[in-house]
């Protein structure tokens, strides 16, 4: 598994919460979709899900993560399920899959194995869904993980 690192500046994203299975996380997506577009809200950059819980350790159907993007840096919103929240600039650790979001927990296990001596911080880690899965081909559906450094 290709490591790289990666300076991320800081973001404003709009969100929305999920609790239960972390590869359940397209339903937290779909339901912030569905709140954001028609308030036309505009998407400044790729969406993510934002893992709050080490799934080791947590029962699935408590795991907390997010669904988000990046919106302007002085979005504001008072909803009953969206809420802000602000990314600091940071180092990151990277690493990119290619395929069906079944691979994922695997390509996690690798990520996590390919970083544990490079300190991570496992309180800030994300993926990003850099295409649209309905667009692409299955093995052509990027996923970027990422890991702040500590």
């Amino acid at each position: 598994m290709d490591i790289s690192e990666v300076s991320l500046p800081s973001r404003r994203y709009v969100a929305v919460r999920h609790k239960g299975a972390y590869n359940k996380i397209d339903q937290a997506i779909e339901r912030l979709f569905e709140l954001t577009m028609p308030l036309g809200i505009e998407v400044k950059g790729a969406v993510a899900g934002f893992w709050y819980d080490d799934p080791m350790s947590v029962p699935e159907e408590e795991l907390n993560s997010a669904a988000a993007f990046p919106v302007y840096s002085e979005f504001e919103i008072e909803h009953d399920e969206l809420f802000t929240f602000d990314l600091p600039a940071a180092e990151y650790l990277t690493s990119t899959y290619f395929g069906p979001d079944e691979g994922l927990i695997q390509a996690w296990g690798d990520f996590t194995d390919a970083v544990r001596d490079r300190e991570p911080d496992w309180h800030a880690c994300f993926e990003e869904y850099m295409n649209d899965r309905d667009q692409v081909a299955l093995e052509e559906v990027e996923t970027r993980l990422l890991v702040r450094k500590s």
